[in-house]
């Protein structure tokens, strides 16, 4: 996800300078450090992830991987 980010979406450009600063003007700066929308998407893929290896087939279990990372793009 993080290549595809860096190639689709950032098409390749990255502000070196504001990924070291603690400046609340910089352009990777989050809400105390943490980006809330990451952790809300990361805890959501792992509840249904966790939901389909528990309560699925032992068939869907496999590709509980790929079920997080699609919903972590949505």
């Amino acid at each position: 996800m993080l290549i595809a980010d860096y190639y689709l979406v950032k098409r390749r450009r990255v502000v070196v300078d504001d990924l070291y600063t603690l400046n609340a003007e910089g352009r990777y700066h989050y809400k105390k450090g943490y980006n809330p929308i990451a952790i809300a998407a990361t805890a959501i893929s792992a509840i249904v992830g966790m939901i389909v290896v528990f309560w699925g087939s032992s068939e869907a279990a496999t590709y509980t991987w790929f079920i997080g990372a699609g919903l972590c793009r949505v």
